[in-house]
């Protein structure tokens, strides 16, 4: 069960707060997905993240609205992408503030909650935040994910879930039999006022701390506890997976996607070692109540802040309703602006993943042999691969708004397990620049990729908005294209071309010739393909043909293709079409012949 109610006078920032209701191919419906990059100001950022106080039913006090700011500094902030929230510590107010997305909430005097969420047998709540800890310590702050109800005319407050810093001693909430349970990171989270619980717990889990790997606890120090001393200054990413009867929580420290053994990185890859997965992680047996969550905060948990010594800050924050059965395995990365490696983007490699969705209007860049099999989904912005097995085992579409590109002048040949091209509404656009995909066994129907090919065509201009399209083929100014193959066992190789490159291997010689020639299509009128030397995708084979390909210069000059390397940002040297002139008459003249000849038969 979801419903979403929207306070009567919000603000939105539409740009920057992503989705309300927006439903992946994956079936999981995007809440909130905050990366403070497109506010302008901080009263902006302040019309969707309100400063409210205390349990987040009273608006904050003026003096204290300078404890939530955006923020683009690099040197307190290292690794920081874009904007983010600094929430630089308490103020003199007696609770302090938080920001809460949305804004007051008080139903009992018309002011809704933005959202609710609540984890359902189909559906879980999942949520995650990216939070800059300093390696000082001795702080108090929290995302916090909650329900508020006031609606009786007192407030009451259920579900209380908060990821990040605090500095209290705290119990075993098994009553010291569990050994998941762990004291004094710093590093932590907090599940409480949830409906009931089961063992092992004798508790609810009240403030507790992450079990950080012990190769990272330093050995110089007194204690054997992997600690925030041990770790030092770096982006974390916090997330909790809410079911019904059971919360999963789990850290990844500097967000890499790895449960790392040491925190200094590789002196060549800038890599820290380690295996896939998370540094920390714990599933507690507590059962939400049936109102789920109607507050998402960022600040101090329950108004107390304390910045400790060094500075805070918050950035990524994601939540979101995911199927039941495939939880916190769907990855969604959002560059609002710019350009992004995939490990820019907290991914350095994606091995496993039952989805990947490409959000905001910027750019990543796959420059991993990624293993992922589930699908890609391009939903806005550009996915460029720049890693040949980028994208090897997943099926891609491209969405209306979205744009799958290879590099324009260094020649890349990409493997992928499927492709689908929107084309309502404009549609989204394939960008080969001057490389090919070779598209595995069922993955595109011939019909589809000849129709996204003669859509990105844009009548020989190869700059169309939407299908598949090559950039180099654009400015090469009509003597390249893009041509296609299907092999026998159906794989579909779609690549930067020279017209007349019948099994675009990158020359142009007699074997295409004679190619076109015993495809016996040639002044018919049959139906013709790129391999019977359709060049023009008119759908015959004619003199027209002929002449593209005598006018791309492409023949018996050699390999054509940009090299695979480093690109210099040239196109290969057309040369003068005079090249062809006596191969295209010997040809014509043959073609001429054979078609007599099989006219001859009747």
């Amino acid at each position: 069960m979801l419903g979403i109610q929207r306070r009567s006078g919000f603000k939105a920032a539409a740009a920057a707060v992503c989705l309300a209701g927006w439903t992946s191919a994956s079936g999981q419906v995007v809440l909130v997905n905050e990366t403070f990059d497109a506010y302008t100001s901080d009263s902006e950022m302040r019309a969707t993240w309100v400063p409210t106080v205390g349990n987040g039913t009273l608006p904050a006090n003026f003096v204290d609205e300078t404890s939530g700011i955006l923020t683009t500094d690099a040197v307190t902030f290292p690794g920081i992408e874009g904007q983010a929230l600094d929430h630089v510590g308490g103020t003199a107010t007696n609770p302090g503030m938080v920001n809460q997305y949305g804004g007051v909430i008080d139903q009992l005097n018309g002011l809704q909650p933005a959202f609710q969420a609540i984890p359902s047998p189909t559906q879980n709540v999942s949520v995650s935040v990216d939070i800059f800890e300093s390696g000082g310590g001795n702080e108090r702050m929290t995302l916090g994910l909650r329900y508020i109800d006031t609606s009786g005319g007192s407030v009451v407050t259920q579900n209380i879930l908060e990821l990040g810093l605090y500095n209290s001693v705290v119990t075993d909430p098994t009553g010291g039999a569990d050994p998941n349970f762990f004291a004094g990171t710093g590093l932590g989270y907090r599940v409480i006022l949830f409906g009931g619980f089961d063992a092992p717990l004798t508790a609810q889990p009240n403030y507790q701390y992450f079990q950080l790997p012990a190769e990272l606890d330093r050995p110089t120090d007194a204690d054997t506890v992997t600690n925030i001393g041990d770790v030092g200054a770096g982006w974390h990413r916090y997330t909790a997976l809410v079911e019904p009867e059971q919360v999963t929580l789990s850290i990844d420290l500097w967000r890499d996607g790895l449960r790392n053994t040491s925190k200094t990185p590789d002196a060549e890859t800038g890599i820290r070692p380690g295996d896939p997965g998370v540094d920390a992680t714990v599933t507690w047996p507590v059962r939400v109540t049936a109102n789920g969550f109607n507050s998402l905060r960022l600040g101090g948990p329950s108004g107390v802040t304390s910045p400790g010594v060094g500075a805070m800050a918050f950035d990524n924050v994601l939540l979101q309703m995911v199927d039941a059965g495939a939880p916190s395995n769907d990855v969604v990365i959002d560059v609002s602006s710019g350009s992004q490696t995939q490990a820019d983007a907290g991914y350095p490699t994606i091995a496993t993943a039952d989805s990947v969705t490409k959000i905001g209007a910027g750019t990543v860049v796959f420059d991993a042999a990624n293993a992922y099999t589930g699908p890609t989904l391009v939903s806005a912005g550009t996915l460029r691969v720049t890693n040949a097995n980028a994208v090897a085992a997943t099926a891609v579409t491209v969405q209306t708004g979205g744009r799958l590109a290879l590099p324009q002048d260094a020649r890349l040949s990409a493997t992928v397990a499927g492709l689908s091209v929107d084309q309502a509404s404009g549609g989204g656009l394939v960008d080969l620049g001057a490389g090919q995909l070779v598209v595995a066994a069922g993955g595109i129907s011939a019909a589809d990729l000849r129709a996204d090919i003669i859509a990105g065509r844009n009548g020989g201009a190869w700059n169309g908005a939407a299908g598949i399209t090559s950039s180099a083929a654009a400015a090469a100014g009509g003597s390249r294209a893009v041509g296609y193959r299907i092999a026998g066992d159906g794989t579909a190789t779609v690549s930067f071309a020279a017209p007349g490159d019948t099994d675009i291997n990158g020359a142009v010689n007699v074997f295409d010739l004679v190619t076109i020639n015993s495809s016996g299509k040639y002044g018919t009128g049959q139906p013709a393909a790129w391999a019977d030397g359709d060049a023009n995708y008119d759908g015959t084979t004619n003199v027209f043909d002929l002449v593209s390909v005598n006018g791309g210069g492409a023949y018996n000059q050699g390999n054509y293709f940009p090299a695979a390397a480093a690109a210099t940002g040239a196109i290969t040297a057309v040369p003068e079409p005079a090249a062809l002139s006596a191969g295209i008459a010997c040809l014509a003249g043959a073609m001429m012949l054979r078609r007599l000849r099989w006219r001859g038969r009747g």
